[in-house]
């Protein structure tokens, strides 16, 4: 595999609002209050409208090149995995902001506190709301982790002893346990694990179009 993807090339954007909020409250905001930074951020909006519809339509786009080997796809669970993890620590590091996040996917403890369960009927945040998705990325990294690693066998304890004896007037053969047989598998937490796993690739689907830093 080859991968070579370049930056965003030469975007204008519109931080008026952005740089005021960070300027007035240390990057520690989440929405705009008063009349003067409602303002603001119409503003901005405005701006970063005539930038698309003019210089950045002309901009080029991002340089692209990739090349994917047979080998690639031998097992692309896995080949995905290697890419995927680095790139959503990348986010969870970076991120400026989160998306809602249903709260159905999240533990109780994350859910609104009490005094703020109105915010989400009004489009407000509450004192969860960034909380909950930084735990939506720790699932998701958590299970792509697993991929490569040989986690199965942290629930299995004990030897194998396998062997195949053929069967009494057949050609065929059947798998028998031997003497020195004492592995013991826990798969009520094998299953748990895997359970959570499975949670971890449906949250990545769930949310992969808030992906975004």
């Amino acid at each position: 595999m080859y991968v070579k993807i370049g930056p965003y090339r030469n975007w204008w954007t519109s931080q008026i609002h952005y740089n005021y909020m960070n300027k007035k409250y240390n990057y520690k905001w989440e929405q705009s209050t008063t009349k003067y930074e409602h303002f603001l951020e119409k503003l901005e909006d405005i701006l970063q409208t005539i930038y698309n519809k003019t210089v950045n339509r002309f901009e080029k786009e991002r340089k692209v090149n990739i090349k994917i080997d047979d080998y690639d796809v031998w097992s692309m669970d896995s080949t995905l995995a290697l890419i995927i993890v680095p790139m959503l620590k990348k986010l969870r590091e970076s991120k400026h902001g989160s998306p809602m996040v249903d709260l159905k996917d999240v533990p109780e403890k994350l859910h609104p506190p009490k005094d703020q369960k109105d915010n989400l009927k009004n489009g407000d945040v509450d004192d969860n709301h960034h909380a909950r998705w930084d735990w939506v990325l720790d699932e998701m990294i958590w299970a792509f982790e697993q991929v490569n690693e040989d986690w199965e066998d942290k629930y299995t304890t004990g030897e194998y002893d396998y062997r195949f004896e053929k069967n009494e007037g057949s050609s065929f053969y059947k798998l028998k346990t031997g003497p020195n047989h004492t592995a013991v598998t826990d798969w009520e937490a094998r299953e748990a694990h895997q359970k959570r796993m499975d949670n971890g690739f449906r949250l990545f689907g769930c949310y992969f179009q808030s992906l975004w830093s």
